[in-house]
């Protein structure tokens, strides 16, 4: 059973969307009790590394005494990957919780399992010290009785010799009888890299080819939609007589797809050279994000219902599925761009992962269900029933539909956790090609012909599709527009 809830944790570590948060960010800390704080990682390479924090306001939030036997600080650890980090923090909060009856409970920085290849320690017990000093005074005043000091600045260099993928800890050893002493701090971090000829890329080294890979997929969409446009308006007559609004919806979810790439590849830039996060970059980037999202699932539930294929309009259970959809999209959306907006070390954002994570299964799981829904029932003739197998032909849209998901919610993440920190940009090339695989099978099976669409051929009778879907009797079927 313990073995079963750690791989669904580390399922649930893994298989979160990638998100890549700016090298220069600033974490603010109120009466936090954590003994352990993860502030995300580096990839430092093919130059000299520089990890340079300011600490201000820290406050420690105790009556009693301070010695320097109470540890409190930053360390800069060489992990294998962010997954790895996490668990790293994830075991230092439960190691901390024990408590042993000659040596007390375990610090983060003495547990023998958290001991990193390569460690830079940044500590705060003799600041502190002053500080405790400083507090006596007040003390005496009738002051403040907080341990604080305004303000402290560290620069870490790692030699070129000392490349790596780096993890930046605060950990806080500080204890009143058995509860961690609660701190506030705010800290400002910033991370680049110094290469040779001078230049500083403020970019994780493992991401810095995702420019390049968005140039090429965007160009690759570029083509696609050209080829769709030629289809769908210069096509002979018989041809475009055949194109439904499905057909038109589709077009637009290439060009969003297209503007998604590229609003990403100048917010990647734009990070690159100045380390931080444009507030307008950002807001285009996550609303053409979000649009796209949501056209990409109501392109996946229109076309799994037949809209516009074959029955023009939505029954009732079909517009309730789309509405939740597109309200689940909406929201998933809307909590990436929070947790974007926040440090990897604030409390609230592995929560907010967890909620996003759950947002996208529960959208994929609804997407799925016209396929469970939708079975031909009753008896047909034999024209009808070639019709209908013509119609069962949708079923293998709905397996190609589970494969891109779990191509994009589970392998691509999973495959970036075993990278080297070297390859990252991999596993953004394996997203990407499964959605540019999804998008070629689903235009080439429901592209126009001069016949129909190509999936059901000629036109499907209206008692067929009454059969194939049992709602129907709410659906005005018409003629198809010449």
């Amino acid at each position: 059973m313990l073995c079963i809830h750690h791989m669904l944790l580390y399922l649930l570590l893994v298989a979160l969307p990638r998100l890549s948060q700016g090298a220069n960010f600033t974490l603010v800390v109120s009466e936090d009790a954590r003994t352990v704080i993860d502030m995300g990682v580096f990839g430092y390479g093919r130059g000299v590394g520089h990890l340079e924090f300011e600490v201000k306001d820290f406050a420690l939030h105790d009556d009693g005494g301070y010695t320097s036997k109470d540890k409190i600080g930053f360390t800069l650890d060489l992990v294998k990957s962010a997954v790895a980090a996490r668990q790293l923090r994830t075991y230092g909060l439960k190691a901390s919780a024990v408590e042993d009856d000659a040596f007390g409970a375990v610090c983060f920085i003495d547990d023998d399992a958290s001991v990193s290849p390569k460690r830079f320690m940044l500590p705060l017990e003799n600041i502190l010290q002053m500080a405790y000093q400083k507090r006596n005074r007040n003390e005496d005043a009738g002051k403040s009785t907080q341990y604080h000091f305004e303000a402290k600045t560290v620069t870490v260099t790692i030699p070129e010799q000392s490349e790596g993928l780096y993890a930046l800890f605060f950990y806080n050893c500080k204890r009143r009888q058995t509860q961690v002493t609660p701190v506030s701090f705010a800290v400002r971090v910033s991370q680049y890299v110094v290469d040779k000829g001078g230049s500083v890329n403020y970019v994780s080294i493992g991401e810095r080819p995702v420019v390049w890979v968005d140039v090429c997929f965007a160009g690759l969409f570029i083509c696609v939609t050209y080829v769709w446009h030629r289809v769908i308006y210069s096509s002979p007559e018989p041809v475009r007589r055949n194109v439904r609004p499905i057909h038109k919806v589709m077009y637009v979810l290439l060009v969003l797809k297209i503007l998604t790439l590229i609003t990403n590849l100048i917010m990647m830039w734009h990070r690159s050279t100045t380390g931080a996060m444009s507030g307008t970059l950002d807001v285009l980037h996550y609303g053409v994000q979000a649009l796209k999202a949501a056209v990409l699932f109501a392109v996946m539930v229109l076309l799994g219902t037949g809209w516009s294929l074959i029955k023009p309009f939505l029954s009732e259970r079909d517009l309730k599925i789309l509405v939740v959809v597109l309200s689940l999209q909406i929201t998933a959306n809307i909590a990436l761009s929070v947790i974007e907006e926040e440090s990897e070390g604030a409390e609230s954002w592995f929560n907010l992962r967890m909620s996003l994570r759950i947002l996208d299964i529960v959208c994929c799981c609804i997407v799925l269900l016209p396929l469970v829904m939708w079975t031909p029932t009753g008896s047909a003739t034999d024209d009808s029933q070639r019709q209908i197998t013509r119609l069962q032909r949708f079923r293998l849209y709905y397996v190609v539909v589970v494969v891109y998901l779990y191509a994009t919610r589970v392998l691509s993440p999973l495959l970036e956790s075993q990278l080297s920190y070297l390859w990252l940009w991999l596993a953004h090339v394996a997203y990407e090609s499964s959605a540019l695989a999804f998008y070629l099978f689903s235009g080439s099976m429901f592209q126009p012909t001069g016949r129909g669409v190509k999936v059901i051929g000629d036109d499907v009778d209206p008692d067929v599709a009454a059969m194939v879907a049992p709602d129907v009797g709410e659906i005005q079927l018409d003629e198809k527009p010449g």
